[in-house]
């Protein structure tokens, strides 16, 4: 098992509480508080049908058998069972402020595909050290609001095992994981402090199509489900990923990274095409975001496996979950709101046109509350644009109207 060497420097136990002083006069700045984390190593015992996917040597192997979507899904039917018990890397943090009809609800949170692992939702950088401080920190804004939270770091991903990237790291084996960890959570059991009573699930991209499938296998494990980054319409888009970001196989594209994975681990090598599929700045000057900040995440990118890239589409399926589902994702989401996320198509348009993307995704959820936001002025990763802010408000809003 290999880890991304910058990965590694910056995992630490985080458990900082800023001092306040009861004394202090009234017109004195206090400076705000930071939840309390720490980094935990949880084992999961996994027993979950996976597509039986031929072994890759070479990358263009890989290519084919992540774009022959189709005959993937049919395999399904004859999977390989897998069983098994990984180690989950991931940080759990008690929120900042106390608030107490929330203490025993808790956000878990699954980050995406190529991103900095559990970072992603800590602004790119550990609990309070992100880019910019705590702007980028869905985290942060959680832990403000009084909400326990627990990121992960997938299989395949961050501190987490590396296992089998073609018929192992596959969405019915993250979701087999997921759902361990829910049941860790409701239960009480070690590392986590109490038996949550809620569990309100957040994914962001690969980690909203783990989700989804998640809600598809086990609709009542999650109380609520937010989905970032994320539409029904994935299936035509696995094509348009590989051209556009140029995936090629990590041991040979960062070899002093991930010189010891196998050929199924994939990262992107154009980051002109990352800047296409994740950022949104029509007038390229920095009007939406921070392009220093799109190329420090650049340089921290992970890997996406051929075996997720294959298995992506499995999750859209209908599910029986009868709780609150939102689905927030960028305006201009070109991955899940574009055409076949390739540059010469523009960019993303999640809400109107004829498919009017974002309400369509309802039909997932027959059963349940849905609702939907798209982020102004934002793509793909719209939790790194200007616009995160407003992202992290809507939702946390959206939680308390209904209950949470």
């Amino acid at each position: 098992m290999h880890f991304s060497g910058s990965f590694l420097k910056a995992v630490s136990l985080t458990a900082i509480l800023l001092p306040f002083s009861i004394c202090s006069p009234a017109t004195e700045l206090v400076a705000k508080r930071q939840p309390t984390c720490k980094d935990v190593v949880i084992p999961i015992s996994v027993s979950a049908k996976t597509i039986t996917l031929a072994p890759t040597t070479t990358y263009l192997q890989a290519v084919n058998l992540v774009t022959n979507t189709v005959s993937a899904l049919v395999e399904l039917l004859f999977g390989t069972l897998v069983q098994r018990t990984y180690n989950i890397a991931g940080t759990y943090c008690e929120p900042a402020n106390y608030v107490a009809s929330r203490t025993n609800t808790i956000q878990f949170l699954i980050h995406g595909a190529t991103v900095n692992a559990r970072y992603y939702w800590s602004g790119d950088g550990p609990i309070g050290a992100g880019f910019d401080g705590t702007s980028y920190s869905w985290i942060d804004y959680a832990s403000q609001q009084g909400y326990p939270t627990f990121a992960m770091d997938r299989i395949g991903s961050g501190l987490s095992t590396h296992p089998d990237p073609i018929l192992v790291v596959q969405i019915p084996t993250q979701a087999q994981i997921a759902h361990g960890l829910i049941t860790l959570m409701k239960s009480g059991a070690s590392p986590f402090p109490r038996a949550f009573k809620k569990v309100i699930v957040v994914g962001h991209s690969m980690g909203s199509v783990i989700t989804q499938s998640l809600s598809v296998s086990y609709p009542q494990d999650a109380e609520a489900v937010i989905l970032t980054g994320y539409s029904r319409y994935i299936v035509n888009i696995v094509a348009g990923i590989f051209t556009t970001a140029v995936l090629l196989p990590a041991d040979i594209s960062l070899p002093s990274e991930y010189a010891d994975l196998p050929v199924g681990y994939l990262v992107p090598n154009s980051f002109s095409g990352i800047l296409y599929l994740f950022w949104y700045d029509p007038h390229a000057n920095g009007t939406y975001y921070d392009p220093a900040f799109a190329s420090s995440d650049y340089g921290k990118r992970q890997c996406i496996t051929v075996g997720e890239g294959a298995t992506a589409a499995v999750a859209a399926a209908t599910s029986a979950m009868t709780g609150n589902v939102l689905v927030v994702t960028g305006e201009q989401d070109t991955l899940f709101c574009g055409q076949e996320a390739l540059p010469i198509n523009g960019p993303g348009q999640c809400v109107g046109g004829s498919l009017n993307y974002l309400a369509g995704t309802g039909s997932l959820y027959p059963q349940a509350d849905y609702s939907y936001f798209s982020v102004p002025n934002a793509g793909h990763l719209w939790q790194y644009h200007f616009a995160a802010q407003e992202g992290f408000a809507y939702v946390h809003n959206w939680l308390a109207s209904r209950g949470y």
